[in-house]
Order: C-alpha cells, then sequence, then structure tokens
C-alpha cells in the first residue's frame, strides 16, 4: 500500500475515534446538566469521573494526531489537519469525518457552558444560602428548632436560604 494510502486510512481512524470519544463527551455533559437540574450529586461524581477520563482518552488521541501530521510533514495544528484533509483523495470521505469532529467538539463546547451556567446559578444560590444563614452583625448565628434565627434579625427563617 502507498504511503499516502497509509496516512488517509491512519487519519480516518483517528477521526473515527475523536467523534466516538466526543459523542461520549457530549452524552456525559448532557446527563450532567440533567444531574445539576435535579440535585443528582451521587451521579455528578461519577461524571465527573468519566469525563475525567474521556479528557485524557481525548489528550492521548491528539498526541497520536499531530504524531500522524508531523510525521507527514503537516503542522500539527488545525490548520495542517485541515490542509491534509483537504489534500486527501475524495474517495477517503475524509472531509465528512473531518466536519463531524468539528461540530461534535462545537457541541461539546456549547453544553460545556450550559453546564458552567448552572454550576454558576448553584454557586450563587449556596452563596446567598450561607449570607442568609451567617449574616448578622452581632456574631450570633443560632437557628431554633422553629426555624428562626436568634440574632439580630429573629425574623429570618431557614426556608429563606
Amino acid at each position: 500500500m502507498p504511503p499516502s494510502d497509509t496516512l488517509y486510512i491512519g487519519l480516518a481512524r483517528l477521526l473515527r475515534r475523536k467523534v466516538i470519544l466526543l459523542d461520549a463527551l457530549k452524552d456525559a455533559l448532557a446527563r450532567e446538566a440533567r444531574a445539576l437540574a435535579s440535585q443528582g450529586h451521587e451521579e455528578i461524581l461519577s461524571l465527573a469521573e468519566e469525563m475525567q477520563d474521556l479528557g485524557v482518552r481525548l489528550t492521548d488521541l491528539s498526541r497520536e494526531l499531530d504524531g500522524l501530521l508531523e510525521n507527514s510533514g503537516y503542522p500539527a495544528d488545525g490548520e495542517g489537519l485541515a490542509r491534509l484533509v483537504r489534500e486527501a483523495p475524495s474517495d477517503a470521505a475524509l472531509s465528512g469525518l473531518h466536519q463531524r469532529a468539528i461540530q461534535a467538539l462545537q457541541a461539546c463546547r456549547t453544553d460545556n457552558r450550559a453546564v458552567g451556567g448552572l454550576l454558576e446559578r448553584r454557586r450563587a444560590a449556596v452563596e446567598r444560602a450561607l449570607r442568609i444563614f451567617f449574616d448578622s452583625p452581632d456574631g450570633n448565628k443560632l437557628y431554633h428548632a422553629s426555624g428562626r434565627l436568634e440574632a439580630a434579625n429573629p425574623n429570618h427563617l431557614i426556608g429563606e436560604a
């Protein structure tokens, strides 16, 4: 098999793996968003591990792709990859795989921003709750069994947090 065929076959294999990993990451991000919205704390921890594993695998795959590009005389960057894909014979089907990888990456970026927004809202809510619980001028921060605060403002209820 001529070297160019081997190069295109290897690139197609790497792009397919990249699409699969990015699709798995997109799925994990969607599950994380649902868990955050439904208070699924246990699931969030396992999702963090899963996404960390996917991140490591994507990093390893990127190194493989960079090596393939460099060994073939192309710069190990987005433009080098795009140029290799453009120069491939049309029957290599690399253009479609490359576009799918780009779309999957963009979808992951969008979903990651959405999850970041959910996390920020949750962080802000916790911060508000902590202020309600613990902000009193005299330092007394005791709640009675009734839920009323024994402090400068006894009308604070735990339910406000």
